[in-house]
């Protein structure tokens, strides 16, 4: 398995198109409320400030979620507030539409078919450098709280960390992915993932920390965090369009209604967090990245749920970072999970990741690339959808996002959203070509023709 991609390089070596990008960063920054004296912003010159790090992590979070519908408001005024203090990221696309892969992607910096981990319950290599380890090694305390079996130790997640909280409180399985569930103990609801992250914040008191704080309530099943109504789960409407009930899309309405109902829950155990972390601006410089691992599907393409398709809703999740270092505004500049690990170092003078990514604070290619794929499966998987029909899977999917849109598809067919008469199918095919070959362990480098190499160039995938 490769640690580096094919090719790896800086687009910022036209004078030019750095200047005019620079500028371009500096307006798109800006339009936001301004750069101004905040809760998170620094209170005075004293050079024995501390530095806290933290990633928050949002299982199954949509990016309209935060954002709101087209036809309504935010289900999450709360966090959607904190997110307007700081820099959003309206072009963020998860590495993939499942947790284990994507997470793995936000701890080292590479992509799914580079790391390993296409598909949940696959291990974590330890040969691969994480996140939690360069801090570490830099004489951070290092601290954890996760909420869902999936990320838990088993799967090498816990590499790097001083304290690495994976214990679960709601009983559901005795068995996952070919691996032992403690206690059968599954996931742990907001309330106690962010009382147990205040606890670690003041337990590993120093003058650097790092903490990745990891949510679960939006996954299924739905309304279990708000606890006021009847839970619904997957398998209630997949037996629903079995029956062939013709009410099974406003019983998705409502499966969706109640999503919403955990994610109104959420953000008020979200604020508890955002406000202490806030509490200690005048002596501590803390920088806050909010990223989702995938959404979630509600009928759109008549499918349910997330793993199996690249849609919008499943890749294009939100994405926020507020720091004192970092002025206030919007990005509309395309950028991907292998970008955070980068940029979180970058906020606190290290590096050490190897990738694609980059510092997401500093001026970016408007035409950059970024590239994902779907999770594999052991074996072809028939996905019933709301039409009753079952659909077949039985072949590798990936994407990558630009400027102009989302392209998904394998070496044999591709598909560009929106449509684009400039489009280069051939390239696109050839790209994806390559992933498979990582992902396969065969030795990429050498292998690729001048025009291929070339082609692959144009999309970004370059060193």
């Amino acid at each position: 398995m490769f640690r580096r991609p094919l090719f790896r390089s800086d687009p910022w070596t036209d004078p030019s198109l750095r200047k005019m990008a620079g500028v371009m960063l500096a307006l798109v920054m800006l339009t936001g409320t301004g750069c101004s004296e905040g809760e998170f912003s620094k209170k005075s010159n004293d050079a024995e400030r501390g530095t806290r790090v933290v990633l928050i992590t949002l299982d199954t979070m949509r990016r309209d979620t935060l954002e709101g519908r087209a036809s309504g408001e935010s289900a999450m005024p709360l966090t959607q507030a904190w997110a307007r203090r700081g820099l959003t990221l309206d072009r963020h696309y998860a590495a993939s539409s499942t947790t284990d892969p994507t997470h793995a992607s936000l701890m080292t910096g590479l992509s799914p078919w580079q790391h390993g981990v296409s598909r949940n319950g696959l291990v974590l290599d330890g040969k691969y450098t994480t996140l939690a380890e360069i801090y570490s090694q830099n004489d951070y305390r290092t601290g954890a709280v996760v909420s869902s079996f999936p990320v838990h130790r088993t799967f090498g997640f816990e590499q790097g960390f001083e304290k690495f909280d994976d214990v679960f409180e709601i009983v559901v399985t005795q068995e996952w992915s070919g691996k032992v569930v403690p206690k059968g103990a599954f996931y742990t609801l907001g309330d106690s993932i962010t009382s147990k992250a205040l606890s670690m914040i003041d337990e590993l008191a120093g003058p650097r920390q790092f903490f990745w704080f990891h949510y679960f309530d939006l996954h299924e099943p739905y309304g279990d965090a708000a606890k006021d109504k009847e839970t619904i789960r997957l398998n209630d409407v997949y037996s629903r369009i079995e029956a062939g009930d013709v009410g099974v899309r406003d019983f998705v309405s409502l499966t969706r209604e109640r999503y919403e109902d955990d994610a109104r829950v959420l953000d008020k155990q979200l604020d508890r967090l955002f406000t202490r972390l806030a509490a200690d601006a005048d002596r501590v410089d803390t920088h806050i990245l909010v990223v989702s691992d995938h959404g979630e599907s509600f009928g759109e393409d008549n499918s349910l749920g997330h793993g199996k398709r690249l849609g919008d809703e499943l890749i294009h999740v939100p994405c926020f970072l507020i720091s004192p270092s970092v002025s206030p505004g919007r990005s509309s500049v395309p950028v991907g999970s292998v970008d955070v690990p980068v940029t979180l170092l970058a906020l606190s003078g290290l590096d050490g990741i190897e990738g694609l990514g980059r510092d997401v604070t500093q001026p970016l290619d408007p035409e950059r690339t970024v590239f994902g794929m779907r999770r594999t499966f052991e074996k072809p998987f028939r996905e019933l959808r709301l039409d009753g029909e079952h659909h077949l899977i039985d072949k590798l999917e990936y994407f990558y996002a630009d400027a102009g849109g989302v392209t998904t598809g394998n070496e044999e067919s591709v598909v560009r959203r929106p449509p684009s008469t400039s489009f280069d199918g051939e390239a696109a095919r050839a790209l994806f070509g390559v992933f498979t070959r990582e992902l396969s362990g065969k030795a990429v480098n050498t292998a690729v023709d001048d025009e291929t190499r070339a082609a692959l160039e144009a999309l970004g995938y370059v060193q």
